[in-house]
Protein backbone atom coordinates (compact mmCIF):
# COMPACT_ATOMS: atom_id res chain seq x y z
CA UNK A 1 0.00 0.00 0.00
CA UNK A 2 1.63 3.35 -0.92
CA UNK A 3 2.62 6.07 1.93
CA UNK A 4 -0.63 8.44 0.33
CA UNK A 5 -3.19 5.46 0.45
CA UNK A 6 -1.77 4.76 4.41
CA UNK A 7 -1.61 8.43 5.09
CA UNK A 8 -5.96 8.75 3.85
CA UNK A 9 -6.50 5.29 5.62
CA UNK A 10 -5.00 6.48 9.07
CA UNK A 11 -6.94 10.52 8.75
CA UNK A 12 -10.07 8.59 8.33
CA UNK A 13 -9.81 5.97 11.23
CA UNK A 14 -8.63 9.09 13.20
CA UNK A 15 -11.67 11.07 12.14
CA UNK A 16 -14.19 8.09 12.42
CA UNK A 17 -13.31 7.19 15.72
CA UNK A 18 -12.89 10.66 17.13
CA UNK A 19 -16.33 11.69 15.44
CA UNK A 20 -18.03 9.31 17.37
CA UNK A 21 -16.09 9.61 20.49
CA UNK A 22 -16.85 13.12 20.95
CA UNK A 23 -20.28 13.45 19.20
CA UNK A 24 -22.88 14.33 22.36
CA UNK A 25 -24.23 12.11 24.21
CA UNK A 26 -23.02 8.40 24.85
CA UNK A 27 -24.15 4.37 24.08
CA UNK A 28 -25.82 4.42 27.23
CA UNK A 29 -27.68 7.59 27.76
CA UNK A 30 -30.91 6.64 26.44
CA UNK A 31 -31.05 3.66 29.05
CA UNK A 32 -32.70 4.16 32.69
CA UNK A 33 -30.49 6.52 35.06
CA UNK A 34 -28.08 3.95 36.76
CA UNK A 35 -26.03 3.59 40.11
CA UNK A 36 -22.57 4.87 39.66
CA UNK A 37 -21.08 1.89 40.36
CA UNK A 38 -22.86 0.18 37.94
CA UNK A 39 -22.16 2.72 35.34
CA UNK A 40 -18.29 2.62 36.17
CA UNK A 41 -18.91 -1.57 35.40
CA UNK A 42 -20.13 -0.52 32.25
CA UNK A 43 -17.17 1.75 30.91
CA UNK A 44 -14.60 -0.77 32.57
CA UNK A 45 -16.62 -3.50 30.32
CA UNK A 46 -16.14 -1.80 26.92
CA UNK A 47 -12.96 0.34 27.56
CA UNK A 48 -14.99 3.34 27.80
CA UNK A 49 -12.52 4.33 31.18
CA UNK A 50 -9.52 4.16 29.58
CA UNK A 51 -7.84 7.50 28.38
CA UNK A 52 -8.62 8.51 25.05
CA UNK A 53 -5.26 7.59 23.04
CA UNK A 54 -5.07 4.15 25.20
CA UNK A 55 -8.82 3.65 23.38
CA UNK A 56 -7.72 4.73 20.64
CA UNK A 57 -4.77 2.61 20.16
CA UNK A 58 -7.08 -0.21 21.24
CA UNK A 59 -9.97 0.61 18.68
CA UNK A 60 -6.74 0.90 15.61
CA UNK A 61 -5.56 -2.75 16.02
CA UNK A 62 -9.13 -4.44 16.03
CA UNK A 63 -10.34 -2.66 13.39
CA UNK A 64 -7.14 -3.84 11.41
CA UNK A 65 -7.94 -6.88 11.90
CA UNK A 66 -11.46 -6.98 11.62
CA UNK A 67 -12.45 -6.58 15.11
CA UNK A 68 -15.31 -4.64 16.13
CA UNK A 69 -16.17 -5.32 19.38
CA UNK A 70 -19.51 -6.18 20.83
CA UNK A 71 -22.85 -4.43 19.70
CA UNK A 72 -24.11 -1.76 22.54
CA UNK A 73 -27.11 -2.78 21.66
CA UNK A 74 -27.10 -6.36 21.22
CA UNK A 75 -24.19 -7.34 23.66
CA UNK A 76 -24.80 -11.07 22.73
CA UNK A 77 -23.72 -9.91 19.10
CA UNK A 78 -20.26 -8.72 17.69
CA UNK A 79 -20.57 -5.68 15.22
CA UNK A 80 -18.86 -8.07 12.55
CA UNK A 81 -21.55 -10.18 12.56
CA UNK A 82 -24.36 -8.03 12.41
CA UNK A 83 -22.92 -6.39 9.56
CA UNK A 84 -22.25 -9.74 8.03
CA UNK A 85 -25.24 -10.58 8.78
CA UNK A 86 -26.43 -7.17 6.61
CA UNK A 87 -24.53 -7.65 3.70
Amino acid sequence: MSLRRRLVLALLMASVFFLVRFAPGGPFDSERALPAEIQRQIERRYGLDAPIPVQFGRWVRAALRGDFGNSFQHPDRSVSEILSTAM
